[in-house]
């Protein structure tokens, strides 16, 4: 990561490494994970290691983003076999068929996918979730009220 004129390696694990992505994402949650800290302001992102020592610091860009620089960096990459699914979540919830694309055309290096036999049956139980819809709510409630004490009331909440 930068550091002014300096640079300081950095050995990411469970990391994909996809050079042709345009753009560099760093979870902050695996890094408070594995002790790291990271403060923001002044234009800058700075990260410091369990401790305490600052290990990188990243400029704000016009756009009001912070992008990491890369500078000959060195990559150690071991090929990893993962499952569909893994790969799917690892990804932020592609679909199956972007994710068997991006591995094929190369756009994520070293790992390999397991082979399912039908790409439609995949199922995940998370997009299913967030993707469920619901029926409109009629403006104006139609049919017969309750008149007695105890009728069965039907409503969508």
């Amino acid at each position: 990561m930068p550091n002014g004129s300096e640079s300081t390696l950095l050995h990411l694990e469970g990391a994909f490494y996809a050079p042709e992505v345009g753009y560099t994402l760093v979870s902050m949650g695996q890094l408070d994970k594995a002790g790291f800290f990271a403060t923001i302001g002044s234009g800058e992102c700075v990260i410091n290691d369990p401790e305490g020592n600052q290990i990188g610091s990243i400029l704000k860009t016009s756009k009001h983003l912070y992008k990491v620089t890369h500078e000959g960096e060195t990559v150690a990459i071991a090929e990893e076999v993962l499952t569909p699914e893994q790969f799917h979540q690892c990804m932020g919830h592609v679909s199956i068929k972007t994710a068997y694309k991006l591995v094929k055309d190369k756009h994520v290096l070293d790992i390999q996918l397991e082979d399912i036999s039908d790409v439609n049956k995949f199922f995940c139980e998370s997009c299913v979730y967030t993707k469920v819809t619901r029926k409109s709510v009629p403006r104006k409630c139609e049919g017969d009220c309750a008149t007695e004490f105890a009728d069965k009331v039907h409503s969508d909440l």
